[in-house]
């Protein structure tokens, strides 16, 4: 549940850099997919 919520994240977050308009929430968004992607990276290797 919580690594498809994180993949949310990063979706959003990748679509804001691409499409965003206001600098700081691009350079935000691309802090937090950097962020949910080690999460996402951490969560899953608690399952292997």
């Amino acid at each position: 549940m919580m690594i498809e919520h994180h993949c949310r994240a990063v979706e959003m977050a990748k679509a804001e850099q691409q499409a965003g308009h206001y600098p700081d929430a691009v350079a935000l968004a691309g802090d937090t997919e950097t962020a949910q992607t080690k999460e996402i990276a951490t969560m899953q290797g608690l399952f292997d």
